[in-house]
């Protein structure tokens, strides 16, 4: 009685041996561990459509980044897990953000699992401008404006405003021609 062979299984008389061939294609494990490059973790944009920026992740094939108002990502102000095989991504203009504190992370795919960066940053979009700081002059040695003097080491000082984003930077300008040419 002879054997004959059909494909990886062989019949023995009446009884049959399985041969079991594993063929690995392509990749086996998630993608990699990667980090996040911009914005950077509590920076104040003034763009309400960002461009967000993070490393590539090895042996991925697509991307999706979430972004929330909340720390828990519960539930999303936007979330796209289809942007293809790229490392970055701008918020269209029909999904631009409110004025306010943001949460985002990005994960990395691949057919074998995904793999989520290695941090969630937070941002804060502040699309409006600091208002005008002022002062009354009633401290010691402050100047009003127009005022002259001739203390070499006058204060120069504001009074805090009412701001969204912090820090505010303050710029003065001291020029002995009011026209500030230099």
């Amino acid at each position: 009685m002879g054997e004959k062979s059909y494909g990886t299984a062989a019949i023995l008389f009446g009884v049959i041996s399985a041969i079991v061939l594993l063929v690995v294609v392509g990749s086996t494990a998630q993608p990699g561990e990667f980090s996040l490059i911009s914005p950077e973790n509590c920076e104040n944009l003034s763009d309400n459509t960002p461009t967000f920026v993070w490393e590539a992740a090895a042996g991925a094939d697509n991307y999706g980044i979430w972004i929330d108002d909340d720390p828990d990502f519960s539930s999303p102000v936007y979330e796209n897990d289809n942007l293809g095989n790229t490392t970055s991504f701008t918020l269209p203009d029909e999904n631009a953000l409110a004025d306010g504190v943001y949460y985002w992370r990005v994960r990395a795919e691949n057919a074998d699992g995904y793999t989520w960066s290695s941090e969630n940053r937070t941002f804060r979009v502040d699309t409006v401008p600091p208002a005008k700081p002022t002062h009354n002059g009633t401290a010691p040695g402050w100047i009003k404006d127009g005022e002259n003097t001739n203390d070499n080491t006058p204060v120069l000082g504001v009074y805090t405003v009412t701001e969204n984003s912090f820090p505010v930077v303050y710029h003065f300008a001291v020029s002995d021609d009011p026209s500030f040419p230099y």
